[in-house]
């Protein structure tokens, strides 16, 4: 099996070719005003919603209602950033992993199949960011989550062929990342890259 077709999602539209860019390393990117207003605008969404789940777990909980303004701020961000011509590599990671994870705090908060669908559409967003980049070193922890996010929303959604085929798709990725060598290029968890988790969490992606 070739890797386009091991690592291509069923019924999503192609990503707009502006999506695909060279892959550069975290920092090393020249960015000009709007580039870096971008950036930051994403990484407090992102960050926002690791400190959702770190809330739940305390004593400030949240409700759907709280997710609403990021949500649609997301939103925003996915129709900019697929138009834009030339847009930042780390502004596409971080818009996908930001879609990943909300799609993982809504299925904790609501399981109901309403929810399933929606949750469904967040994680086709991401995989459409990262389209043509999904083995990359920076990406290939966000594809596994995605896999694992579609496999869980589809055994909800009573849909076993998909389940299944998505639940393969996670071993996929990883025999395809490691060529199935016991040596392989360690994946880069953008979480700390960017501080929010530290080594300790280092394949901690959801």
């Amino acid at each position: 099996m070739s890797t386009e077709s091991a690592m291509e999602a069923e019924e999503l539209e192609p990503a707009d070719s502006a999506s695909v860019t060279k892959v550069e390393s975290i920092g090393n990117q020249e960015n000009d005003d709007d580039d870096m207003y971008l950036t930051k605008e994403i990484l407090i969404h992102l960050k926002l919603l690791y400190n959702f789940r770190i809330n739940n777990y305390g004593s400030i909980p949240f409700e759907m209602r709280d997710l609403v303004p990021t949500k649609h701020n997301l939103d925003q961000l996915f129709y900019g950033l697929t138009n834009l011509k030339n847009p930042n590599l780390d502004d596409i990671i971080f818009l996908a992993l930001c879609f990943t994870r909300i799609a993982h705090i809504s299925r904790g908060l609501d399981k109901s199949l309403q929810q399933a669908i929606i949750n469904e559409l967040h994680i086709k967003r991401s995989i459409t960011l990262l389209k043509g980049k999904e083995l990359d070193r920076k990406t290939i922890l966000i594809t596994m989550a995605n896999f694992l996010e579609l496999s869980t929303i589809y055994k909800a959604l009573r849909m076993p062929k998909k389940y299944q085929q998505y639940a393969n798709k996670i071993l996929e990725a990883y025999f395809i990342y490691t060529k199935g060598e016991d040596e392989f290029p360690a994946p880069i968890n953008i979480l700390v890259s960017v501080g929010i988790f530290d080594e300790i969490n280092t394949f901690y992606m959801v």
